[in-house]
């Protein structure tokens, strides 16, 4: 499945592979980062210009929606797709650095967060590729109707990002 946008980016001639290197058919990815900002609360960050409070789901892990904050943007299928492990048209991943020691850490939108063992705050820091991230250090949390990444704002620097790569198919 291609992925159509009505306010389709298409500037530019470059898609990337997953491994970095420059597709010139339309099976690479066109990338797109967003800040996502700390807004001075313990409880909150700031995206384009508006508060984001943090959720909670039924485990109680804390977790920023990404639906919430992308599908203005997107759209609903498009972010879905971003957490849909079997949908390569739309992928992602989240990066910040700890406050501890700056350790930069890396978390997969296609893998769940899981708190032992694949906690992308405290386990994600190893450069890899992004096969290889997108089967380790998650960060997707999900409720019945949401879904997002687990933050721990005691832990992170004020430098979350995530990276949003879709399908080039312009």
């Amino acid at each position: 499945d291609d992925v159509t946008v009505t306010n389709t980016y298409d500037a530019g001639t470059k898609s990337y592979a997953l491994d970095g290197t420059v597709t010139s058919d339309n099976t690479g990815y066109k990338w797109i980062v967003f800040k996502i900002a700390k807004n001075g609360s313990s409880t909150e960050y700031t995206f384009n210009n508006e508060s984001v409070s943090l959720k909670t789901n039924a485990d109680d892990v804390a977790y920023i929606s990404i639906k919430d904050i992308l599908s203005p943007l997107f759209g609903s299928t498009v972010t879905a797709n971003l957490f849909d492990a079997n949908n390569t048209n739309a992928i992602g991943f989240c990066r910040a650095t700890t406050e501890s020691n700056s350790s930069m850490r890396v978390g997969s939108f296609k893998k769940p967060f899981g708190p032992t063992g694949q906690n992308w705050t405290e386990h994600g820091g190893v450069k890899t590729s992004y096969n290889n991230l997108a089967n380790a250090n998650g960060s997707y949390v999900s409720t019945d109707s949401d879904y997002g990444i687990y933050s721990n704002l005691n832990s992170l620097n004020d430098d979350l990002e995530i990276f949003i790569g879709l399908k080039n198919n312009s």
